[in-house]
């Protein structure tokens, strides 16, 4: 690793007093929209204004001697590649540091790494000394010191505190109070004897369950949580950002690795949008799982799918677009994938008709049953439901919905009246 501490690359004296200007940028990776993604905020342009200048004066041993005490104390890296920037950001991220100094190598573009890089951040901004001649024209140097000032993500933020329990004053109120929430939901959700994909099953559902989508609402409280985590964990809603975060940080609790994933969508309407997900591993390998997909009631806490449940990244990426260099490949298997692992895959009808009926005699004295599975090519003139009724004589109410098409899931849904529960 090539950080260390800043002891060479000093500039060479210079008679005069240079005035430094300081060249602001910011990046949003969350916004007011999705975290993960990266808007460029207002004002995003480089600017230099006399209000914004600083005066940089060399010491005797060609040191800069800065006028703010924090970076006279504060160590500093060298940052001589694209790596070493990663490294820094992410011992940064370790501490939960939300203002921290690095001198950057003038040719690495900082914009275009951050932009890629799964840190827990949620906005980013900085700004950069440079020397201007008398002039007022920028010189041009090795090295240029960023001052960057950092937001996290609720539940990167909470995790975080798990490695590091020093860490814990630097949660607020809300954020204290969702750690307490997410440790009850994993003592009451995951067992001792648990796998990796069971546990992962576990918290998706109970998310998907306890979840409903909302993009807005009158209660400044609720809008403010939205996008963070604790919309949908604390008060039940949220959007993909607080379905996704929500499914990292209970993963964390319970000990499977995950990552927070941002990238576009195309929804239902065609449509493509912002949108963030989550790269879990199982038993060694990486699955996509988009959970605010398979949560298929908008009106509330409801119906659960397993479309989007541990699959590929090339049967992700058909509605799925994502940085594929600044996360880990998947596995091109679906060994996990709900409907495989559970044998709940037909590929013709006979298996349709085997797999419906062993699911409803496991529930036959159930009030309101559901069942899904995956359909290759279903024809709805040759995969006929009328033999449910041999299996279930008392159904009052049976319909089933098709999402994903002609080959995709399937969901049936029962009631049925006069049973022995």
């Amino acid at each position: 690793m090539s950080l260390r501490n800043d002891t060479t690359s000093r500039r060479t004296t210079v008679s005069m007093v240079l005035v430094a200007g300081l060249l602001a940028e910011s990046i949003a990776l969350a916004g007011t929209s999705f975290a993960g993604q990266y808007e460029y905020l207002p004002g995003a342009n480089a600017f230099r204004t006399v209000e914004d200048s600083i005066e940089l004066r060399y010491d005797s041993n060609n040191r800069p001697v800065y006028t703010d005490e924090v970076l006279q104390t504060e160590e500093m890296f060298i940052i001589n590649s694209a790596e070493d920037l990663r490294i820094a950001f992410a011992q940064q991220g370790r501490e939960l540091n939300t203002t921290f100094y690095l001198k950057i190598k003038a040719s690495i573009n900082v914009r275009e790494i951050l932009q890629k890089l799964e840190s827990g951040l949620t906005r980013c901004s900085w700004k950069f000394d440079y020397t201007a001649d008398a002039k007022g024209n920028k010189v041009a140097a090795d090295y240029y010191l960023y001052m960057f000032t950092v937001e996290y993500r609720d539940d990167f933020k909470i995790l975080q505190t798990f490695r590091d329990n020093t860490l814990t004053p630097k949660l607020t109120k809300n954020e204290l109070a969702l750690k307490n929430k997410a440790e009850k939901i994993i003592t009451e959700i995951i067992g001792p004897d648990m796998t990796d994909y069971d546990k992962t099953l576990a918290v998706h559902d109970y998310i998907v369950l306890n979840g409903k989508y909302e993009s807005a609402s009158s209660d400044p409280v609720i809008r403010e949580s939205l996008h963070k985590t604790e919309g949908i964990l604390m008060n039940g809603v949220g959007v993909c950002s607080s379905y996704a975060g929500s499914m990292q940080l209970l993963l964390g609790i319970a000990g499977v690795e995950s990552l927070f994933v941002a990238g576009t969508g195309q929804n239902a309407s065609g449509i493509t949008e912002l949108h963030a997900w989550n790269k879990v591993k199982i038993n060694g390998k990486w699955y996509n799982f988009d959970v605010t997909w398979n949560d298929l009631v908008s009106g509330g806490p409801g119906e659960i799918s397993y479309a989007y449940f541990a699959l590929p990244d090339d049967a992700f990426s058909a509605n799925h677009q994502w940085d594929r260099q600044a996360y880990p490949q998947s596995a091109p298997d679906t060994a996990f994938n709900y409907y495989y692992y559970n044998n709940l895959v037909a590929k013709d009808y006979s298996q349709f008709r085997s797999i419906i009926t062993q699911e409803l005699l496991k529930r036959k004295n159930d009030n309101d049953i559901t069942v899904s599975l995956y359909v290759e090519n279903f024809d709805p003139n040759v995969y006929l439901l009328n033999f449910i009724y041999n299996i279930l004589p008392n159904i009052k109410k049976a319909a089933y919905s098709k999402p994903g098409g002609a080959s995709g899931e399937l969901i049936l849904k029962i009631s049925q009246e006069g049973t022995n529960r």
